[in-house]
């Protein structure tokens, strides 16, 4: 499908538009029975760092639903300060300072680790503060790792390790956040071989999902953002921009799936299907939506030259099938990533 300066999409049918739209559950995570039932084993206990991202979030729910009363207990959470998370259950849970971890005694967890400055950030703060602190981050959880003896960890990575080439980044001064993510892989990846415990490491596109923050930084949540609001959809690239999305569900229950199974894996690339061209991604969830008649405004193309950010999800989507995890489609993202800016709004 092909996007000008603006476009219509005929009227959605019943079919193409999803309860989740206007369902508040559509913010709920859960993960599968089988995962769940293994992470309910006593012994299990989580150090989940950065609770109060987009990630950490999403993980917090998905936890809540496994350990309800008693997840304060069996979830240790850091970040930048304290502050009190209130989930969707109206259970709440402390994060603690990030420094604190140093003095945490619990032996054997389970590592979380997404606490970490994003893209973003490099572009705002001075290099060597940037630099400095992700790497004093990844210190601290790989020295707790190994002096509380970690049974499983869960590292983020990103798609941005990858030149355009895909050959993996190795220019820390034009790509920081994606050669720093390079080396936690390697640090990790070093760490998990020699204490023998799985680590499972997923670079990660782009996402959708519930507990999204900043969703202007984002092609989808800034789609979905005006379609919500009922306003013309802005899209400023003049040029093609191809992505996919993996919904946070799937890729936080995959994840959890092969660490209760002892199992480590990657670094592999997260997918979806298919991959989408945002001008069409607009029209389709405008679609989706019941919001057909709204304008899309868009400058007129400079360059037909592509903006591809697309991971090669064969690894994952077969990890995925082999644990009986069906991902959601396209239009199921939308819609729950809809559902959830709906009641943010």
């Amino acid at each position: 499908m092909s996007l000008g300066r603006s476009g219509r999409a005929p009227p959605p049918t019943d079919r193409e538009r999803p309860d989740a739209v206007t369902s508040a559950a559509a913010s709920r995570l859960e993960t599968l029975s089988g995962v769940a039932a293994a992470l309910a084993d006593p012994s299990r206990h989580f150090v989940l760092t950065g609770g109060g991202g987009w990630l950490g979030r999403a993980a917090l729910e998905i936890l809540d639903h496994v350990y309800g009363a008693d997840l304060a207990r069996r979830v240790a959470v850091f970040g930048a300060g304290v502050k009190l998370l209130e989930l969707r259950s109206g259970r709440r849970i402390t994060s603690r300072p990030f420094g604190e971890i140093e003095s945490l005694q619990r032996t054997g967890p389970t590592i979380l680790h997404f606490a970490y400055l994003t893209r973003g950030y490099a572009a705002e703060m001075p290099p060597e503060s940037y630099l400095a602190i992700n790497r004093g981050l990844s210190a601290t959880v790989a020295a707790a790792a190994e002096r509380l003896g970690a049974q499983g960890l869960l590292l983020p990575s990103s798609g941005a390790v990858y030149r355009k080439d895909r050959t993996l980044d190795r220019d820390l001064a034009g790509n920081p956040y994606g050669v720093l993510k390079r080396e936690d892989e390697e640090r990790f990846g070093e760490l998990a071989e020699r204490r023998g415990f799985p680590a499972v490491v997923f670079r990660i596109f782009n996402l959708s999902g519930p507990f999204m923050n900043h969703p202007s930084h984002y092609a989808l949540g800034s789609i979905l953002s005006d379609i919500v609001a009922g306003r013309a959809i802005d899209i400023r690239a003049d040029h093609p921009v191809i992505r996919s999305y993996a919904h946070i569900g799937d890729v936080l229950t995959l994840a959890l799936s092969l660490l209760a199974r002892g199992e480590g894996v990657g670094p592999l690339d997260t997918g979806g299907q298919p991959a989408i061209e945002i001008g069409a991604l607009a029209l389709r969830a405008a679609r989706l939506l019941g919001q057909p008649d709204l304008d899309i405004r868009r400058p007129p193309f400079e360059s037909e030259q592509p903006d591809i950010y697309v991971g090669d999800g064969g690894r994952y989507e077969a990890l995925a099938e082999a644990a009986g995890l069906r991902l959601r489609t396209l239009d199921e993202q939308i819609a729950e990533t809809a559902a959830f800016l709906k009641e943010t709004q």
